[in-house]
């Protein structure tokens, strides 16, 4: 919207009943949009920007925006509507007030198939600013449906309620087979299959190279065994040959004593 003040009083603006400050005597784009934006309406998520000329209010709750205007005869408040049509009211006498100006809103009508919306338009969009077109009623139905077949009883009750313990439903089993695909492990990043699946591979892994580390252990102890071997080792079948060869010289040695002392005892009875 965009407003015209000719005279020297300056304008009062109220939206949804908070009075903007800070307009001066020819209030500004910029200055109502910052005015809006400092005013308690933003608690409401009621917002506004200004592009220098225009400004531009928006409810992000989808609030309606009721605007009352007042300052000089002549003063205008303009608005253009969603579809581009502009509508401009301007006071007729000091202190006049636009009242009644409302714009926005949300309106959200569910119906069954086969159902239609009219309107007339009164009570809709109404005030001494604004006209909008009659809505358009659209045959979009989310809810439930209910047929009762058979002839009741004096005292039969049929009563449609929300189950709000979870009882005689499948919810409960439903939320169980939804765990196979909800990512609820590992900060919401993998499902309980994924996360499984990769427990499995590392643990795979891990095991394969415990196993490979394992063999080359033992690769590497037989390598140190028959270098040590090699040098400071004693072989079996070394140490029986050179008993056997100790063995042969000490009967040898033995027969030698024993030849020399028949020698000595034939010269000693030789010179008797």
């Amino acid at each position: 919207f965009t407003i015209s003040d000719t005279g020297a009083t300056p304008m009062t603006i109220e939206l949804n009943g908070a009075r903007l400050s800070t307009l001066g005597v020819s209030p500004t784009a910029n200055g109502i949009a910052d005015a809006i934006n400092a005013s308690s309406l933003s608690n409401s998520g009621i917002f506004a920007r200004s592009d220098g000329t225009d400004v531009t209010v928006t409810a992000v709750k989808g609030d309606d925006l009721n605007f009352s205007v007042a300052g000089d005869a002549g003063d205008a408040l303009n608005f253009t509507s969603i579809n581009g049509g502009t509508v401009t009211s301007a006071l007729t006498a000091a202190g006049a007030a636009l009242v009644n100006g409302t714009v926005g809103g949300v309106i959200e009508v569910n119906m069954s198939a086969g159902v239609t919306l009219t309107t007339n338009g009164a009570g809709v969009a109404g005030g001494s600013l604004f006209a909008f077109p009659t809505p358009v009623g659209s045959s979009i139905f989310r809810g439930y449906q209910a047929t009762i077949k058979g002839s009741p009883d004096a005292g039969d009750e049929f009563r449609i309620t929300y189950n709000s313990d979870a009882a005689s439903d499948n919810r409960n089993a439903r939320k169980m087979v939804d765990l196979q695909t909800d990512k609820t492990v590992a900060g919401s990043t993998l499902t309980i299959s994924d996360a499984y699946g990769e427990l499995v591979e590392v643990i795979g892994a891990q095991t394969s190279q415990a196993r490979i580390d394992g063999e080359a252990a033992e690769a590497l102890l037989r390598q140190t065994e028959n270098s040590r071997d090699a040098i400071s080792g004693v072989s079996l079948d070394e140490e029986a040959a050179l008993l056997i060869q100790f063995e042969q010289a000490y009967n040898a040695s033995a027969q030698v004593i024993s030849i020399s002392r028949s020698i000595f005892d034939l010269l000693l009875d030789t010179f008797r």
